[in-house]
């Protein structure tokens, strides 16, 4: 068992410096050029590699609050960069929504649900928890939210949204957040380098990322021509 558990933290940092490096090459590489397509795929299979080992390393020793934690951050990693690749496949309005997609966003938002009950229990203990509280609360609600939307946009549509290069800006969100994960990672695993609250550097990354998406998307549409930005297939 110890043996298993080293070698599940060796492929946990191992994907996560990958991500965390070859994560930066399709942000700056030209979109649907090789550089971005091959480093994606990298990044992806790197993110799937650290959701799977931070669910095995709860399932390892199931009983500590933070490995509970890790767990469900696994699965918030998972969704992001899942939902990021598979709206490509969504590109022709005429592909319906697989089914494994639809199961997926229920999975999802089974999982916020999760985080937030987790977090009034945390909260409303004997002794609570602020710590594990706040951040069940701010992660749990953001899973839910996305995995909602996902949900709801399948179940109106068949499709992922109806607007037109609307999977560009799906695609574009969610893989910045998966990105960003990595970068609170890291930043939590050398907080100690850094004199700030552990909720702060749990935190502040996904503010200050979420930021520099919505910036990043309001540049592309207003780049993206007019008919091709906007509409819908009917």
């Amino acid at each position: 068992m110890k043996t298993l558990q080293q070698l599940t933290l060796i492929v946990h940092i191992a994907a996560g410096f990958t991500a965390l490096t070859v994560g930066l090459v399709p942000m700056f590489a030209k979109k649907g050029g090789k550089a971005h397509t091959v480093a994606g795929k990298v990044f992806f299979w790197a993110m799937m590699a650290v959701s799977a080992s931070a669910v095995l390393t709860f399932f390892i020793k199931p009983y500590a609050s933070s490995r509970l934690f890790l767990m469900f951050i696994g699965i918030f990693s998972f969704y992001l960069a899942y939902t990021g690749v598979a709206t490509i496949r969504y590109k022709k309005k005429t592909e319906p929504v697989r089914l494994a997609d639809r199961l997926l966003s229920g999975i999802g938002m089974a999982a916020g649900v999760a985080m937030l009950g987790l977090s009034g229990w945390f909260l409303t203990a004997k002794e609570p928890n602020v710590f594990y509280g706040v951040l069940y609360a701010v992660f749990g609600a953001f899973q839910a939210r996305i995995a909602w939307a996902d949900w709801w946009r399948y179940r109106q549509h068949g499709q992922p949204d109806s607007k037109k290069m609307a999977w560009f800006f799906t695609h574009l969100s969610r893989m910045l957040s998966a990105y960003i994960a990595t970068v609170t990672a890291f930043c939590v695993v050398n907080g100690h380098y850094v004199p700030l609250p552990g909720l702060v550097l749990w935190i502040a990354p996904g503010l200050i990322g979420g930021i520099g998406i919505s910036r990043w998307i309001r540049y592309y549409r207003k780049r993206l021509p007019q008919p091709m930005a906007h509409g819908s297939n009917g």
